[in-house]
């Protein structure tokens, strides 16, 4: 598949029907930013997009890999399932490394750089039967004139149960926010959240703000 910008190379085969034993791979070698933004009209880069996809496998233990750059950004995953089940099985991973928020949210006047990790495993669509984790890491963040520093943020499901931790700041203070959350049939959750050392005035850059927020 090529156009004036973008050239993109499909291929694949069916080894055995019977067990729909495939080998699939995509190849991007360049797809450009004005040819995504007539699929996708919101696309917000404006880097060349680059990477590869294979599926290969029978149905029940299919695998897929992904890798894709744009620009500064890299997106890496990976995934297995097994699809001949009722409730299909499966287990995925995926990184996201050098993101800049800026240039994802050109409108929001926001900052900063986020690395990010989701690793999941489950059988079928029932929260009781997934457990995953995440965690997310963001460097010098600001948000319409507020500077963050940077941000920190992971959450972990297993039984129907949620766990999470987060904090953000710098030299000019911290806040922090951890908890549970029981998202079962009987939910309920718990908070806790606390400030140390916040310096409003250095935040958000007003002169006015001034203090020591704990």
């Amino acid at each position: 598949l090529t156009t004036k910008h973008s050239q993109v190379v499909v291929r694949g085969a069916v080894r055995d029907f019977r067990t729909m034993d495939v080998d699939a791979a995509v190849s991007i070698e360049k797809l450009a930013a004005l040819d995504l933004a007539r699929f996708f009209p919101g696309y917000p880069l404006h880097e060349e997009l680059k990477g590869n996809l294979t599926v290969k496998g029978p149905y029940n233990a299919i695998r897929a890999r992904l890798a894709l750059t744009a620009g500064s950004v890299e997106l890496s995953a990976q995934a297995k399932a097994d699809l001949s089940r009722k409730q299909p099985k499966y287990d995925a991973t995926l990184h996201v490394e050098q993101a800049d928020l800026g240039k994802f949210f050109p409108h929001q006047d926001v900052a900063g750089t986020v690395d990010a990790t989701i690793v999941a495993d489950g059988q079928g669509a029932a929260l009781s039967t997934i457990s995953g984790e995440a965690k997310l890491d963001a460097r010098d963040v600001a948000l319409r004139g507020f500077r963050l520093g940077d941000l920190s943020f992971g959450w972990a499901l297993k039984d129907s149960r949620v766990s999470f931790s987060g904090k953000v700041g710098a030299a000019y203070g911290r806040a922090s926010l951890s908890g549970t959350a029981d998202v079962s049939r009987h939910p309920g959750y718990q908070l806790t959240f606390a400030i140390e050392h916040l310096n409003p005035e250095k935040v958000a850059g007003r002169r006015k703000w001034r203090g020591d927020i704990n």
